[in-house]
């Protein structure tokens, strides 16, 4: 939509318009530019809050909710036991606050991890995105609760919305998490501001299988985004910046916190402030997939206690710059691993030996 043109307006109405007509169009040339320049304020937004921290509770709201609206969850500790998905175009936020500076947070609105298992495992939230809505998960504590294994994400980011993002939560430490925030879709948006406590567990696993394929049919195993140009620099990635991230296992054990990806994942990592935390991604040596396509990793600080690795890189491409360290020397900065060399997966399923 290109700005209003006054003079092109004037002349659909007449050169000499009445006094009265006048007063009219020019209210309705800068009503026009108002709602160009303000739209936000002039849709049919609403703001809805949920009676109270509960499951139902949050689960009425958001059910009642339209693209757009905002839910509001108020401050409590409260368990759920089962999945909240939204699949509407949302805000939904609760009331901790963080400074992901500083690595602390005001725990106001905590859900427990109470949500009954189902093969592999199920989230607390799962945001199932579509293209040209907007997301937003914010202000949200999640702590541990059910002692059984999850291998799926605390927080599931799915779908192809290209406005996405979960800020200002507080991941605190879980033992039965294998991962906290699962990118499952070829989503751009951004994670940030986050507190996040590891405990033999993964910050992020990015993966996007589904990226369009160049024909605009959906890709599977990430073979569009390998079809796709690099785009290095550009907003096709999901942003992981500004969080606090720390391996908080004890006793230490290397690989707690780091970041993964499979499946054509795209990803810029940056402005993270990192405590034992490493670089990984994953190639195409399972056979069924493709590997991470291509991160971006710079302008973060990490901060070692223990002599381990910076990260590794076993496919696709990796650009890193300008990040500081502190602490013990990193033995090794990004290894390059053909994964692929120790398998032989060409031999029985040759259909799968992709790069």
């Amino acid at each position: 939509m290109s700005r209003p043109n006054r003079r092109a307006l004037l002349a659909r109405f007449g050169t000499k318009p009445s006094l009265a007509a006048t007063v009219c169009r020019i209210l309705l040339v800068g009503l026009l530019a108002f709602a160009f320049w303000y739209p936000s304020l002039i849709t049919n937004a609403a703001t809805l809050t949920a009676a109270s921290a509960a499951y139902q509770d949050v689960y009425s709201a958001v059910q009642a909710a339209h693209d757009g609206d905002t839910v509001i969850i108020p401050a409590g500790m409260v368990s759920w036991t089962s999945t909240l998905t939204i699949s509407k175009g949302i805000t939904l936020i609760g009331q901790t606050m963080t400074d992901s500076a500083a690595g602390t947070a005001v725990d106001n609105t905590i859900i427990q991890d109470n949500v009954t298992r189902v093969s592999g495992g199920a989230p607390i939230i799962k945001v199932v995105s579509a293209l040209g809505k907007s997301y937003r998960v914010s202000g949200l504590t999640f702590q541990g609760y059910l002692p059984t294994q999850n291998n799926n994400g605390t927080v599931i980011l799915s779908g192809n919305s290209q406005a996405v993002r979960l800020d200002h939560c507080h991941f605190q430490p879980t033992a039965y998490q294998s991962i906290y925030v699962n990118v499952t879709g070829a989503i751009y948006g951004v994670a940030d501001h986050n507190i996040i406590e590891c405990v033999s567990t993964q910050s992020f696993n990015i993966n996007m299988a589904n990226w369009p394929n160049p024909d605009g049919s959906a890709g599977q195993n990430g073979d569009g985004s390998w079809a796709a140009p690099t785009n290095l620099g550009s907003e096709q990635f999901f942003f992981i910046e500004d969080n606090w991230i720390k391996n908080v296992t004890s006793p230490w054990v290397e690989l707690t916190g780091n970041i993964d990806s499979t499946y054509g994942g795209r990803w810029v990592f940056r402005h993270n402030h990192c405590y034992e935390t490493e670089m990984q991604n994953h190639g195409t040596e399972s056979g069924r997939y493709r590997g991470c396509r291509a991160r971006e990793i710079y302008n973060n600080d990490f901060h070692y206690a223990h002599a381990h690795g910076y990260g590794g890189s076993r496919s696709g491409v990796t650009i890193t710059h300008d990040n500081t360290w502190d602490g013990v020397q990193p033995t090794h900065g990004i290894v390059l691993e053909a994964y692929r060399a120790f398998f032989k997966w060409a031999e029985h399923h040759p259909k799968y030996y992709h790069g």
